[in-house]
């Protein structure tokens, strides 16, 4: 795994969007689809996702998900999407969606832009606006090793060197 600098990390834009529609979209070469997803202030912006295994048309309807807003618009088949809505994959190969554990708002903002650090070294500590409270870093680090034994993906695959980082 190539370790990245928190300066980079800092550079993706994460956003808690709610879908409002869904198509299926019989184009793409893998079953996919059409989403369109509310970002509040960003508007609504179209995403593809190869969620089709684990969700229909019905429940995937005011479901929040978390996507990054500030790749450039990658076409799919004869769509163009224009946010990265991420996920991760199960054992069987099918892809579950990350979605936020409470319900902030459309369109805020995720811990690469919101978390300011307070204090310093093993006495770290993140505060989180959007939640209104402050987490210990060691807290927070294990929270997110225990919730997410995968490395977040993007939903779906990608001919980018065999990494699948493509929306």
């Amino acid at each position: 795994m190539e370790q990245i600098a928190w300066k980079d990390f800092e550079r993706v834009e994460l956003r808690v969007g709610t879908i409002i529609e869904v198509e299926d979209f019989p184009q793409a070469r893998k079953p996919t689809y059409k989403l369109k997803i509310d970002f509040g202030e960003l508007g609504v912006k179209k995403s593809s996702a190869r969620i089709k295994d684990l969700y229909s048309k019905e429940d995937l309807l005011g479901k929040q998900i978390i996507g990054v807003v500030n790749f450039p618009p990658k076409q799919v088949a004869n769509f163009f999407s224009e946010v990265l809505t991420t996920g991760f994959y199960l054992p069987g190969g099918e892809v579950v969606l990350a979605q936020p554990e409470r319900r902030p708002k459309r369109g805020e903002t995720g811990v690469t832009k919101d978390a300011r650090r307070l204090g310093r070294a093993s006495s770290e500590v993140w505060y989180i606006p959007s939640y209104g409270r402050s987490i210990p870093a060691a807290v927070f680090d294990r929270t997110v090793r225990e919730r997410a034994g995968r490395r977040i993906v993007p939903v779906l695959s990608s001919a980018r060197g065999g990494a699948v980082l493509s929306r």
